[in-house]
């Protein structure tokens, strides 16, 4: 089943800042998954910034981390629940198991900055920081981060492009390869504008 969530996300995107991006989506997501289905099972890891979360109520609460509702507003609301089976488990024996079980994973090449949790195929998650989001920002980064996925897939890197600072990151590290993506997302910044304003 698929769920929309595209024009909820454009609407209460607007105007907030590029890093409340996830969290404002992560949120819609589970409202509308909790109107559908009153247990949501996550495939959030040990790698993802959420478990950090989770793992302090564990500490504080005694819940344990695989229970605990984060965010609990939406997930109370609605008379829902939402598990974590992975939280525990670190990326690498979450993709072992996957593996084991012949589970086909699809990897897009996408890569965090920070290294410290990611949602990968989503370019929203790379807008710079502090820029107030808008429609054509959201639309700029995307069409940024596709052809830099592009070329970064030749070049056998994974690569994220912050926007609209235009910083590129590649995994392995590789100046070569990020001043070849660096030149694909140049040409594009000199043809449209990068719009955005930061408070």
């Amino acid at each position: 089943m698929e769920i929309d969530v595209t024009d909820d996300l454009e609407r209460r995107l607007q105007g907030a800042k590029g890093r409340s991006v996830c969290k404002i989506c992560k949120r819609i997501m589970l409202e509308k998954a909790l109107e559908v289905h009153p247990v949501i099972a996550t495939g959030d890891s040990g790698m993802d910034s959420i478990a950090g979360a989770a793992l302090d109520v564990w500490k504080r609460e005694g819940t344990p981390p695989e229970f605990v509702q984060i965010p609990k507003k939406p997930v109370v609301e609605r008379g829902g629940r939402v598990i974590r089976p992975l939280i525990r488990i670190h990326e690498d024996d979450v993709e072992r198991i996957a593996e084991a079980l012949d589970l086909p994973v699809r990897r897009v090449g996408e890569l965090g900055d920070l290294r410290r949790g990611w949602r990968e195929g989503c370019p929203l998650q790379h807008l710079d920081p502090d820029v107030r989001v808008t429609r054509e920002l959201m639309d700029r980064v995307w069409e940024v981060n596709v052809e830099a996925l592009i070329r970064a897939r030749e070049l056998g890197v994974r690569v994220a492009v912050k926007w609209p600072s235009m910083r590129v990151f590649t995994s392995p590290e590789s100046a070569a390869a990020r001043r070849r993506i660096c030149e694909t997302v140049l040409l594009r910044a000199l043809t449209e504008p990068r719009g955005g304003t930061t408070e």
